[in-house]
Parts: C-alpha cells; structure tokens; sequence
C-alpha cells in the first residue's frame, strides 16, 4: 500500500484514494470504507429504514424552523401573521411558500423583513444582502 493508495475496511482490497469519499475528520482525509462499499451498505439499507428516514427528515425540518423563530423572537402567531399578510406568497417573487418558507432576517440587527422562497432567500444570501450587488446585477441583466 502506497501513499496513493488505500485499503478498505469492508472489503479489504487496496484501492486508490480517490475510491474513497472525503472525511476531514479522518486522519488521512478519507473515509475508511471505499465509495463501492459505502453505496452497497447504503443500498441494503434504505429499503429497510426508507419510512423512518424520511420521518427523521421531516422532524429536523419541523425542528430547524422552530430553532430559527425563536432565535430571531419570532412567535408561531406571529408566523402565521407574517404568513398571512403575505398571502402564502414569497415577499419578494410572489410565488407560492411551499411546505417551508424561510424566514428573511437583517444578519446585523437579527431584525426579521419577512418570508422568502428558498430561492429568494438563496438569491439574497449570495448577494451578501447587499443592494449595491444586487443593484449590479439588475443593471448587468439589463445589457
């Protein structure tokens, strides 16, 4: 076994680096088990386990957006005022919420401006929330 390569903890064989996924916390950078293995586990798996998965899934959901109304002091009432006055809509593109509307915030003052979409919300994010950005990308658009 050389720098460049690795073994395997499940199937034993030595195999290159890159047939491992990455893991920072791992000594060496890598998982210990190799990609094929990792699938093949994980293809045994999620049949058995798919119900309990996606219920998991959805508590941490119901769970992260109740963590971010409190942390910006957003009551459920006034969630649901916010949702609302907005007609289900996203503040900014007016399409629908979906099941999971994100709540929009000031990142200095943790003041809350409204709900977005995930795009919107992603949109401002890359901007940095900054007008002058975004201001740049109206005025490129429009070339």
């Amino acid at each position: 076994m050389s720098a460049e390569t690795k073994s395997c903890s499940e199937c034993g064989d030595d195999k290159k680096l890159a047939e491992f996924s990455k893991d920072k916390n791992a000594p060496d950078g890598r998982q210990y088990r190799c990609k094929a293995c990792n699938q093949k586990r994980w293809d045994e798996y999620y049949p058995a386990n798919k119900k309990q998965l996606i219920q998991n899934r959805q508590e941490y959901r119901r769970n992260t957006g109740e963590l971010r109304r409190v942390r910006y002091g957003v009551t459920l009432e006034q969630f649901q005022k916010l949702l609302d006055e907005q007609k289900g809509q996203c503040a900014i593109c007016k399409d629908p919420l979906g099941p999971k509307p994100h709540l929009d915030h000031c990142h200095e003052t943790k003041k809350v401006r409204g709900l977005l979409c995930v795009r919107c919300n992603m949109g401002i994010g890359f901007f940095k929330d900054s007008p002058l950005r975004l201001q740049q990308a109206i005025d490129y658009l429009k070339k």
